[in-house]
């Protein structure tokens, strides 16, 4: 994510000895992928509608990372593709209380099932892999931290700070204040979490014949959050990820107090069109839809996030660190569409 979205772990992997050498391209599709863009908020094509002519709904799964739930990849990748294997990684894990922790604990399968695991709280969780592969350096008082106490931009030249909650009824103009938070967020509270998402495809007489409403629900959510959705599709003759702001940018929602959100588009191609396998050498291949909660309030347009080096302020100490998806953006819901593939991959170059 820069600050880096889930599937950027794959990019990691070329740095760190994995093989074959996956790219991350955060650009929409060009000359080497072809995919129509989105509509603008602005255009109404409601009478160009024709009848729906193909619609699916995807139930979506809680995750703690990209690709990644409790320790476990969620899309076994291997399946489809050697590359494909090391498609995920933890951003998430237990509150160590340790005063001299350094990171949180990290995730299991059996902490996920243990009901007193369960109640324990999270914090950011550092994936040493994802750190190393990214020549990134992360101060270690930016982990184990409570995921809603990310830093966030409070001045022109881009210094981050902590930000207290406010107090009842109207803020001050000053100190600097966010939404009103929970403030821990258990296990149990985060794996909670539920949504869908309904496409529909309708003819259309424009652009190439076809286009597409997606409408997403989601409950259990962390109240009064940010939150954005990424498409994710795979070019397996390139060997290149494509994760894209889902129907263009802004593609962001809040939850409300309860924890209830929506997310509406409508886009100028049909998702239900990239599940072919049989023509992955052709045109790309959709893998998932994914919402993801950015505690620091911020999103980055075309890219999930920044890695770039910034100040940061926290208690009344300030020091130089690469904030990334472990720290202030958390994958948080996974829409996956390999169930529904069809046909089979043909040899990769």
């Amino acid at each position: 994510m820069q600050v880096l979205n889930f599937f950027i772990f794959l990019a990691i992997v070329a740095r760190v000895g994995g093989s074959p050498n996956w790219q991350i391209n955060f650009n929409n599709y060009d000359s080497s992928c072809t995919k129509p863009t989105e509509a603008t908020a602005t255009e109404d094509r409601s009478s160009q509608y024709g009848p729906f002519v193909r619609s699916k709904t995807i139930h979506g799964k809680a995750i703690t990372g990209p690709n990644h739930r409790c320790g476990e990849k969620v899309i076994d990748g291997a399946k489809y593709h050697p590359a494909l294997a090391v498609f995920g990684s933890p951003f998430l894990g237990l509150h160590d209380p340790n005063p001299d922790a350094t990171n949180a604990i990290p995730l299991t399968p059996e902490m996920c099932a243990d009901p007193a695991t369960l109640d324990r709280n999270l914090a950011s969780y550092g994936d040493p892999l994802f750190i190393l592969g990214q020549g990134m350096t992360v101060d270690d008082r930016l982990l184990n931290r409570p995921i809603l106490g990310a830093a966030t931009t409070v001045k022109s030249d881009g210094q981050q700070s902590t930000v207290a909650r406010p107090t009842p009824g109207l803020s001050p103009i000053t100190p600097h204040t966010v939404l009103a938070r929970q403030g821990e967020v258990t296990l149990r509270q985060w794996l909670s979490v539920k949504g869908t998402f309904e496409i529909k495809c309708r003819a259309s007489a424009t652009t190439d014949g076809v286009m597409a409403t997606i409408y997403g629900s989601f409950e259990n959510l962390i109240p009064n959050e940010l939150y954005d959705m990424w498409g994710v599709f795979a070019d397996f003759a390139t060997l290149t990820l494509h994760p894209t702001s889902l129907g263009g940018v802004p593609a962001v929602f809040l939850s409300d107090e309860s924890g209830q959100g929506e997310f509406f588009r409508t886009l100028h191609y049909c998702p239900l069109d990239f599940l072919d396998l049989n023509a992955a050498l052709t045109q790309p291949v959709l893998l998932d839809f994914t919402a993801a909660l950015h505690a620091d309030g911020l999103t980055h347009g075309w890219v999930p996030g920044v890695t770039s080096t910034k100040t940061v302020c926290d208690g009344g100490a300030c020091f130089d660190s690469a904030t990334y998806g472990g720290t202030n953006i958390f994958d948080h819901l996974l829409f996956t569409f390999d169930q529904h593939w069809s046909g089979s991959l043909p040899a990769t170059p």
